[in-house]
């Protein structure tokens, strides 16, 4: 009998990784899509399944999500500002001149860049 609950409840956690590349490939939705519908899963596997969350525990998971992804947008947006700074000033092209004025030879300029 635990045999079969164990088995049961691996096969349901197995079935995200299998809906989502399945939905994927499957032209069923688009990556976007598909992390929806994985939260949507886990969310009704964790309470109907799993009973590990509980309604009050919803809010915890949202805020946290949030302050999460917040952190990651801001990482986004000062790469972005700083890419956007390097390629007006021309720095990468910059940098290339300089490499190219040490040696023509690539692998002596793939040694330099590893060096450094």
């Amino acid at each position: 009998m635990a045999k079969n609950i164990i088995s049961r409840k691996f096969l349901i956690a197995f079935l995200m990784p299998v809906i989502i590349l399945g939905g994927i490939y499957g032209g069923i939705f688009t990556p976007t899509e598909a992390a929806l519908v994985a939260v949507v899963y886990g969310l009704i596997a964790g309470d109907r399944i799993y009973r590990e969350i509980k309604w009050k525990d919803l809010h915890y998971i949202f805020t946290s999500s949030i302050q999460i992804t917040s952190v990651i947008m801001f990482i986004i947006v000062g790469a972005s500002v700083f890419g956007s700074y390097l390629t007006r000033e021309k720095i990468p092209a910059q940098v290339t001149e300089f490499m190219l004025a040490i040696s023509d030879n690539w692998i002596i300029t793939l040694l330099i860049i590893n060096l450094s």
